[in-house]
Formats: structure tokens, sequence, C-alpha cells
């Protein structure tokens, strides 16, 4: 990994739908460093530790709506 890599958090709390989102981003040649995380508490601590330059996101994960999401991320 290189300091340039894009800091990844993914929302989602199903694995299978986490591969596909990872293998999209190697197939695409992208330089990441991810962290997964499936609930409000992981995604608060995550924002504030981790910096991501991104989060993508399944609209529901098993605690936590879309809406509430954007709001936290916000």
């Amino acid at each position: 990994m290189m300091d340039n890599d894009i800091r990844v958090l993914l929302v989602e709390d199903s694995l299978s739908e986490a591969k596909v989102i990872v293998s999209s981003l190697l197939s695409a040649q992208i330089l990441f460093k991810l962290k997964q995380v499936a609930t409000e508490n992981e995604l608060k601590e995550y924002l504030t530790s981790f910096s991501p330059d991104i989060v993508i996101s399944n609209y529901n994960v098993a605690s936590l709506d879309g809406l509430r999401l954007l709001k936290i991320v916000k």
C-alpha cells in the first residue's frame, strides 16, 4: 500500500456483497486501503480513526439505513 492509496470505508453487512465491491475496485486497478463496517458505532469510529476518502454503502444495513448513514457521514 502506498500513502496515496484511496481510503475506502465500506458500510456493508453482507460478505458476498463486500467481495463484489472489492473485486470491482481491484479490476479497475484502483489502489485502495479498505475498512469494512456493519454498524453505526463502527461507522462513527472509522470515520474518525480511518479518515476515508470515500464511503461506499449498501442502502440498508441491518442496523442502519441509508438516510441515517448520510446524516452521520455528512
